[in-house]
This record gives structure tokens, sequence and C-alpha cells, in this order.
């Protein structure tokens, strides 16, 4: 049988991604899982240079912010152990580095459900971490009804 000690849940504060949050509370308490939350502070692309300059590290206060916004998402869930954390990097290259870092037996998140074109163009980060992950990957195409209006 299939146990999950350890969920990542990574989550961009979308409304796409938040629409999935419950699906990984209910794991987490379901499997009485640590619950880790991940949000990814994303830098921009540097030039490919040698003496590329190094991103400025974002401010600690907007940091501490964003680990509080984290840990306000599941304030109402008692049963959940969780541990909110920051990264700074890719998106996906993060999801996997931290995947691998806290042990998650599994990895719950949402897709933006983008495909064709449009995907070929910006690339998913859910399609990345699926492929590269190395535990299971629950992604979650959001229905319109759990959506913000």
């Amino acid at each position: 049988m299939f146990k999950a000690e350890k969920v990542l849940y990574p989550t961009d504060f979308s409304d796409c991604s938040r629409s999935v949050l419950g699906y990984a509370t209910s794991f987490a308490v379901e499997h009485k899982s640590k619950l880790y939350l991940l949000y990814v502070h994303e830098y921009q692309d540097l030039p490919k240079v040698d003496e590329a300059p190094v991103p400025d590290q974002p401010d600690p206060k907007k940091l501490d912010e964003i680990r509080d916004a984290l840990a306000k998402m599941v304030e109402g869930v008692k049963e959940l152990d969780v541990e909110c954390l920051v990264a700074l990097g890719h998106p996906f290259n993060e999801i996997i580095r931290t995947a691998k870092d806290v042990e998650a037996d599994v990895i719950i998140m949402a897709t933006h459900g983008r495909t064709g074109f449009q995907n070929m163009l910006i690339g998913s980060v859910a399609e990345k971490v699926v492929r590269h992950a190395a535990c299971p990957v629950l992604t979650i195409k959001p229905h319109k009804r759990f959506m913000k209006k």
C-alpha cells in the first residue's frame, strides 16, 4: 500500500493553484502526512554570459510575508503538520530540488491546462515536474467552479 508521510504542495498563489489546495490538505490529513507548502520566488532570466550579474536577493521581510501567506492558506486545518518553504530560482527546478531535499513521497500540484501551441511556447511547470521528479506527482486541472470569479 502506498504510504505518503510527506506531501509537497507547490503554489504560486494563483487562483488555479489555490483551487487544488483542498486536495492537498485532504490527502495529507487522510494519510497523516506532513504537508510542505512551497512558493518559488522566480528569478528573471539572466543574460547567458560569463560575467552575468548575480540576481538580487529578495527582501527578507518579503520572504517572511510569503511564509505568512502560505501559513494562512492552511490555518483552519488543525489536523495538519505543516512547514512553509520559500525557494529562489526557476519553479520546476526548485520544486524538484525541494521534493528531493524533504524526501517527499508525493507532489500534489495544479496544472493550468495549457495545450498545443501555447504550451510549446511557454512550457509547463507541471509537465517538467512530472518528467523529472523522483516521486509520484499528482497533477490536478482545476474545475472552473473552484476558481475565484
